[in-house]
């Protein structure tokens, strides 16, 4: 079974300090995802636009993983 692996996350990283690291992203990130999400109209946007950017990059790396070529550049940019 092959697992993929994000590029950003590092391979050998020990199982609890991958916990500290998603616990200090989560107590960072859902304030200021709550905050734009309130604001709304373009800081929503944004919000969206960077959230379904970085799933199409992610969704990209499972395809190469899969032997796949996907068109990163002109994918993101559309």
């Amino acid at each position: 079974m092959v697992v993929y692996q994000s590029p950003i996350i590092k391979k050998n990283m020990p199982k609890f300090q991958n916990l500290t690291v998603r616990v200090l992203v989560a107590l960072i990130a859902i304030p200021i995802i709550l905050w734009l999400t309130m604001l709304g109209g373009y800081f929503f946007f944004f919000l969206i636009t960077v959230i379904s950017s970085l799933a199409l990059y992610e969704f990209y790396g499972l395809a190469e993983a899969k032997g796949a070529s996907p068109l990163k550049t002109l994918g993101l940019a559309a």
